[in-house]
């Protein structure tokens, strides 16, 4: 008895809440376009993802064109660096031959010594030279530019060395040449 009171009571006091709305009822025409939206969802997604591939292509080849690029350049400022060493040499070795305070013992010793720095730089462009026309030797495109970079380091520092032997050589003729002078003076007494 006490059963059926407590239903009872509670079927009263919630009312019609107890009872459900029943089986939802769909509207054919929502699922047509539901379907066609999906399909069209689809296609979109397929052309991004085809447009996403372009993209990825077209930003590996502008890399592999920035890096050719950048060996250019770098080949580039490294043909010019030799020419200066080559420029410097004929001209301000010509100039320290021609002083008549150079020994001809030391003429032979200068003339070997700059060949010598002449025939490494010549032996540095032919390398690089032949490094390029034959594909690297199986070097991928970041060591290519490491070595380029690097043999354009060796002839700065070459420049750097030539200036400094022809600037010594310099100082070392006018010290002569103020010697020579000094010598040549005649003292009033």
């Amino acid at each position: 008895m006490y059963k059926l009171f407590g239903m009872l009571s509670i079927w009263l006091c919630l009312g019609q809440g107890l009872w459900g709305q029943g089986m939802p009822v769909y509207d054919n025409t929502n699922f047509l376009t539901l379907g066609k939206q999906l399909v069209e969802s689809g296609k979109q997604t397929a052309e991004l993802l085809k447009m996403v591939e372009f993209l990825k292509q077209q930003k590996e080849r502008l890399e592999l064109v920035n890096g050719w690029v950048r060996e250019l350049k770098a080949v580039e400022e490294l043909l010019a660096d030799h020419r200066k060493i080559f420029t410097r040499i004929e001209g301000d070795l010509q100039e320290i031959l021609g002083s008549p305070y150079v020994t001809a013992v030391e003429r032979d010793r200068m003339v070997s010594t700059f060949e010598g720095l002449l025939e490494l730089a010549q032996e540095d462009l032919e390398f690089l030279s032949t490094l390029l026309l034959e594909g690297g030797f199986d070097m991928d495109d970041a060591q290519r530019t490491t070595f380029i970079l690097d043999t354009r380091r060796r002839m700065q520092a070459l420049d750097w060395d030539t200036q400094r032997r022809l600037s010594r050589y310099r100082d070392l003729l006018a010290l002569r040449e103020s010697q020579w002078l000094s010598q040549q003076r005649t003292m009033p007494y």
